[in-house]
């Protein structure tokens, strides 16, 4: 136990903490989860998954996520709010 005094909370340990429910810790849940496949606003030809659930940013009351863009080119990685995304109808 003295070996875990100095452990970091991030938002993925203080929601296993919560048993995995984001309303336990007062937060509301997240919108997309781990590979959903959304719509990025100004990406909307390319296909792009939420790679994690970053944070929530209580002053705006948004989510945030890192999302995979898949452009012929290359794979783009951005942090994304959630007001950015909408679901993709596949």
């Amino acid at each position: 136990m003295a070996d875990n005094k100095n452990v970091e909370l991030n938002d993925e340990e203080m929601q296993n903490a919560a048993g995995g429910n984001w309303t336990e810790i007062g937060l509301p849940l997240p919108k997309f989860k781990e590979g959903d496949h959304v719509i990025v606003k100004g990406y909307e030809q390319y296909d792009a998954v939420i790679a994690e659930v970053e944070k929530y940013l209580s002053d705006s009351n948004t989510w945030y996520y890192e999302v995979h863009i898949f452009t012929p080119v290359a794979t783009l990685v951005h942090s994304r709010s959630e007001h950015g995304l909408f679901p993709a109808t596949k």
